[in-house]
């Protein structure tokens, strides 16, 4: 488990929104499997509205991105998903990476 924020996932995060869900986790230094989880909810949260004219959706309010969201256009939004994409596999393999040197300690 990390001891604390872990630095590469630090520098993703700063292009998140302050209220950002998965950018608390990574600033709490919580697990790399649930920020992964936290990064891929998200993303799937902006993929459909890339393109939106609508107003945020709840989840997207839920999950930190309301101000950010309304200030966004199509392009800021397409490179949220890029950063949060990386974010998200940066963290599962460094969940994997931990998780087998578990197993190996363990084993």
């Amino acid at each position: 488990m990390a001891d604390g924020p872990n630095p590469v996932l630090l520098s993703f995060v700063k292009h998140l929104p302050e209220e950002s869900v998965v950018k608390k986790l990574v600033k709490s230094g919580a697990p790399f499997r649930e920020i992964s989880e936290q990064a891929s909810l998200e993303w799937k949260q902006i993929a459909p509205v890339v393109s939106s004219d609508a107003p945020p959706t709840p989840d997207l309010v839920r999950m930190g991105y309301e101000a950010w969201y309304k200030d966004a256009d199509a392009e800021d939004r397409t490179r949220m998903l890029g950063w949060l994409n990386m974010l998200g596999e940066m963290a599962l393999d460094l969940a994997e990476e931990e998780e087998e040197e578990l197993a190996e300690e363990d084993g």
